[in-house]
C-alpha cells in the first residue's frame, strides 16, 4: 500500500512539474524568437526596435493615449518606468536598453496581471513607435514578409 500511494504522489508531481514547465518554455521560446511576446506571472514582455528613450517616449504616450490618469516617468542609466492608474490598479511599464535600437518592454497591470489591458498597452508602444501591434508582425513573420 505504502509503494502504490508513493507512486501515486510521484505522478501527481511529475505531472503537476511538466504543466509548470510547458508555461516556462512557451515563455522562454516566445520571448526568444524577437517576434511575439511572453506573457508570464502577470507580466507581458517583449521586444521593441527603439533605444530606451523612444522606446520610453512612446510608452508614455500609449499610456496618455489610452486615457490612464496620473502617468509619470523615472530614468535610470539604460532603464526606465513608466507608471499609470488603472482604476483601483497601478499599471507600470519598464523599459531596458538591450543593444542599439532594441529595448525589452514589460508591462504589468495591478499585483496578479491583466493580460487583456498588458497587451493593449504593449500594441500602443509599438503603435507610438510605428511598428505594427503584435499580431500583424507575427502573421508577416509566418508569411515570410
Amino acid at each position: 500500500m505504502k509503494a502504490v500511494m508513493i507512486k501515486v504522489l510521484m505522478c501527481v508531481a511529475l505531472v503537476g512539474s511538466a504543466a509548470w514547465m510547458t508555461g516556462c518554455l512557451a515563455a522562454a521560446a516566445a520571448a526568444g524568437t524577437g517576434l511575439g511576446v511572453a506573457y508570464a506571472q502577470g507580466d507581458l514582455e517583449g521586444t521593441v526596435d527603439a533605444d530606451r528613450d523612444a522606446a520610453l517616449l512612446a510608452s508614455e504616450g500609449a499610456l496618455q493615449d489610452l486615457g490612464y490618469q496620473d502617468v509619470s516617468v523615472t530614468t535610470d542609466g539604460p532603464t526606465a518606468k513608466v507608471f499609470a492608474q488603472a482604476g483601483e490598479d497601478d499599471i507600470k511599464v519598464n523599459i531596458r536598453e538591450i543593444g542599439p535600437e532594441k529595448s525589452k518592454v514589460s508591462v504589468r497591470v495591478g499585483a496578479f496581471g491583466d493580460e487583456e489591458i498588458s497587451r493593449a498597452v504593449y500594441d500602443q508602444i509599438r503603435a507610438n513607435l510605428g511598428l505594427p501591434r503584435e499580431a500583424e508582425a507575427f502573421r508577416g513573420a509566418e508569411s515570410g514578409a
